[in-house]
């Protein structure tokens, strides 16, 4: 939403406002990465934090730039930037991962989702996935999930 063109972008937000039902409202990660420069543009409307693991292995939140769609009429969304550095992951998560819940209806929750990200930064990318679907069916132990669990995986080359 933050790269289209002003006009067009309060229009936009007007027709999303006026058809969403005041209960209602979308979450959206927006993300283009420009392959020669490693660049990654994004904007983040109240979706959840997607984490960016260094390749030294600090991570960071791409937190929200702007409230979740059909929520606001004026809503403003902002664009952020960020240079993909070799090694670096990215990784992108619906609410099913981080809402899970075991049998004692505590959450998965972001900061263990965070944690096993970073331990498995350097794996291969089935690994990492391997390593998330395991830790999610030890923890929730046979409790049935909620809500969808999508994920998605992005790491820089080395060369």
């Amino acid at each position: 939403l933050a790269n289209i063109e002003g006009s067009k972008r309060r229009e936009l937000r007007r027709l999303l406002f006026a058809r969403t039902p005041p209960e209602k409202y979308a979450t959206a990660f927006v993300a283009r990465l420009e392959p020669e420069s490693h660049l990654l543009m994004w904007a983040n409307a109240g979706h959840n934090p997607a984490l960016l693991v260094r390749a030294g292995g600090v991570s960071e939140r791409l937190e929200a730039t702007g409230p979740p769609l059909g929520l606001l009429a004026a809503a403003v969304f902002r664009r952020s930037e960020v240079v993909l550095e070799p090694g670096d992951l990215m990784v992108v998560y619906t609410d099913g991962l981080t809402e899970a819940v075991d049998p004692d209806d505590e959450e998965f929750g972001l900061a263990r989702l965070e944690e096993l990200v970073v331990r498995h930064a350097r794996d291969p990318l089935p690994v990492l996935r391997q390593a998330l679907e395991e830790a999610l069916d030890g923890f929730v132990r046979g409790v049935p999930y909620a809500d969808d669990r999508t994920l998605l995986v992005l790491r820089r080359a080395l060369s």
